[in-house]
């Protein structure tokens, strides 16, 4: 027993040395936890910010994961014609796209429909990333499962460590009104950075020659801020 655990430990380190392999494991892990990523950030993206219902957010992850399927077929395909290193630069120039929209999509306000082309194509570029990153992790490995073993030990390690920071912060920034919805968070105002007051503007002339419909306007606008 003591000699086959020594055989696996020694076995195990040969793994840890082998630079293909350690390479391919991160960047797999790393892939991994950004689905882990998605999986947990999105249903607070894509509910609280623009509104998707319980039930079409159950349609939309059921499309993403069939694009993981549909690319993986289409990798299977590929194989026997395109080495997997180039199909696993694919798909982690995929998984980049993916990301880097996300990123601009947010910065910009694109809408829902851009968020949801970025989440699909961030991904089913697993569809690439995972087989091709198995298949070069095993390759000129003597032990093929302990190998496989290890790949998956350190990638669900990998997400599981990686994907629990996104949701550490120790202080948001935020603009509020009345401070409900932090209060209803559990959060509290700390310090109060500036304050913000709203302003009804209208061009001069416009304003006289429309007045019969922008003085009502304005005088709905100051008995509401009268009344807060």
């Amino acid at each position: 027993m003591l000699r086959g655990l020594d055989e696996r430990l020694r076995i195990f380190r040969e793994l840890l040395t082998n630079r293909l392999f350690v390479g391919t494991t991160l960047s797999c892990g790393l892939a991994f936890a950004a689905c882990i990523i998605y999986i947990a950030v999105s249903p607070f993206i894509l509910e609280k910010l623009y509104g998707v219902s319980p039930q079409l957010l159950g349609v939309l992850f059921g499309i993403d994961a069939l694009g993981i399927v549909i690319v993986a077929q289409i990798n299977g395909r590929l194989i026997a014609r395109i080495a997997p290193q180039t199909l696993l630069t694919w798909g982690y120039v995929a998984m980049a796209l993916g990301g880097t929209s996300l990123l601009l999509g947010v910065l910009s306000g694109i809408g829902l429909s851009g968020m949801l082309v970025s989440f699909f194509v961030l991904v089913s570029s697993l569809g690439l990333i995972t087989p091709n990153a198995t298949t070069l992790a095993l390759t000129n490995t003597r032990a093929a499962g302990s190998a496989s073993a290890l790949l998956g030990v350190l990638q669900g390690g990998i997400g599981a460590i990686v994907a629990p920071l996104v949701g550490l912060a120790d202080w948001i920034v935020d603009l509020v009104a009345t401070g409900t919805t932090l209060r209803a968070n559990g959060l509290a105002v700390i310090e109060e950075i500036a304050s913000s007051t709203a302003r009804l503007v209208a061009n001069p002339a416009a304003y006289h020659l429309r007045r019969p419909e922008i003085a009502p306007m304005a005088e709905r606008l100051a008995a509401w801020a009268a009344a807060r």
